[in-house]
């Protein structure tokens, strides 16, 4: 007689479970990487799209530096979902069992078994699942949990990359063409990255928003189908995965409309993706990585997976434990993701500085606000902002006699240490090089002031 709660049989029970929903993970994440160690890599690529050079067929040619990529390495956390298996329930009617019981007492643990693992499993793809909205999402992945110290994941998405609207420049203000915002973030994806976007994911309100508009009501095709460049799959597989729905296309942006919620570890009840949320990104090029690193147990034989279960008895009291183990974080090791964080307009103002490119102003004089700049929001907008952990509020500082001085030659120090490659296609220096050497936050404006400084003091020598 076979034993089902063997460890063999266990884990190739859960591998014929039927597969929890996990839209973004299918959409976005279908390489995976396993590594037999204690930490997992990913190379981030830092080449741009430049052109061979020009030189005489009677001259030497001229070399051309690799720019290589960059390898970053982190020690995931550990997940580990543990189960007392109840040791009455082949004693019990399980659900779906007729009143008065049809199954056999085996057959009932069997059918516990069945519905502990898949519980397990859809936990654990949950897991999955939102760290893949947050990677898409914020371009990083924030791990904590019991006796693991918080570690932030950033795999260096543009900030460009990020964006919220704010003011009236949100979708549904008057002025404001939806779809030429698309194409100029699409254009925007392209060039960063190379990668052509042509998936867009909203939650239901930003949807709603979207599909209002009354070019795009013109415009949509509803109708649905398969193609090369689009494949419907993961709507098809898993338990539940109606909550992604493909809601038509224009020219070739294809839409889709994602609703699902989890609990977080406080018991709190959460969107997956956070509301009037949308996300572009290329299904094909984004080269997001689902990574798992080694099973730390010697039943596993201390190898890499995506899972590994196991169970054992207590003889006293007679006790069942499930175990499933997983090392995982799903990584998007590529940038060629849009997110749009389109805010409500109401209430006073807020200053605040945020960690994405912002969008303010009016459809006249729209003016984009780079990160770690402080801005002054409606409060609604900034409220909103700081609750996704996007942005916080500005601290009002004291400045001493001293300060602007201070700060100024210590931006002309700077300046002055600074590589060709952290000036900007304007002439001037990067806000954030700057801000790497005197190791604090400073806006355009005292950028532009240290500059100008600068260059005065430069032409004077």
């Amino acid at each position: 007689m076979i034993d089902i709660f063997s460890t063999h049989v266990l884990n190739r029970t859960v591998e014929h479970l039927e597969r929890p929903a996990s839209f973004l993970l299918d959409s976005f994440f279908g390489s995976v990487q396993t590594e037999d160690s204690e930490e997992i890599h990913f190379d981030i690529d830092k080449s741009k799209p430049r052109l061979a050079p020009f030189v005489s067929p009677m001259v030497a040619g001229k070399v051309v530096a690799n720019e290589g990529f960059e390898t970053k390495s982190f020690k995931p956390a550990y997940v580990k979902d543990k189960r007392r298996f109840d040791p009455n329930a082949p004693l019990k009617r399980v659900i779906g069992e007729t009143i008065g019981g049809s199954m056999s007492p085996m057959a009932r643990r069997e059918a516990a078994l069945n519905r502990a693992l898949t519980n397990q499993l859809e936990n654990l793809t949950r897991r999955e699942e939102v760290m893949a909205s947050e990677a898409l999402r914020t371009g990083k992945v924030t791990i904590t949990g019991d006796d693991y110290p918080t570690v932030v994941v950033d795999f260096q998405r543009d900030s460009a990359l990020s964006l919220a609207l704010t003011g009236g420049t949100r979708w549904g203000e008057t002025g404001i063409n939806v779809l030429d915002d698309l194409e100029d973030w699409a254009a925007t994806v392209q060039t960063k990255s190379g990668a052509a976007s042509r998936t867009v994911v909203m939650d239901p309100l930003a949807w709603r928003v979207f599909k209002n508009n009354d070019k795009v009501e013109k415009l949509l095709d509803i109708r649905r189908g398969t193609g090369n460049t689009i494949n419907v799959d993961p709507m098809l597989r898993g338990q539940g995965n109606d909550k992604a729905r493909y809601v038509g296309s224009i020219g070739d942006f294809d839409f889709y409309v994602y609703n699902d919620v989890y609990v977080d570890d406080d018991g709190i009840t959460r969107q997956l993706l956070p509301e009037y949320t949308v996300i572009m990104g290329s299904r094909s090029q984004l080269e997001g990585t689902r990574c798992y690193d080694v099973i730390q147990d010697e039943k596993a034989n201390y190898r890499a997976s995506r899972y590994f279960t196991k169970s054992w008895l207590e003889e006293d009291p007679a006790l069942r434990w499930l175990l499933m183990q997983s090392a995982t974080t799903g990584c998007a090791v590529s940038s060629q993701c849009l997110l749009l964080r389109d805010c409500a307009l109401r209430g006073d103002s807020m200053k605040v500085i945020s960690s994405i490119t912002l969008r303010v102003g009016t459809p006249e004089k729209m003016e984009y606000i780079p990160p770690g700049e402080p801005v002054n929001l409606p409060a609604d907008d900034a409220k909103a902002l700081i609750e996704r952990g996007l942005a916080g509020k500005a601290t009002p500082y004291q400045k001493e006699d001293d300060d602007d001085d201070d700060l100024l030659e210590a931006i002309i120090d700077a300046i002055g240490d600074l590589e060709p490659a952290a000036f900007g296609k304007d002439g001037k220096p990067n806000v954030k090089a700057i801000e790497e050497i005197i190791g604090r936050s400073i806006s355009a404006s005292e950028r532009d002031r240290g500059w100008d400084a600068f260059q005065k003091l430069s032409n004077d020598d």
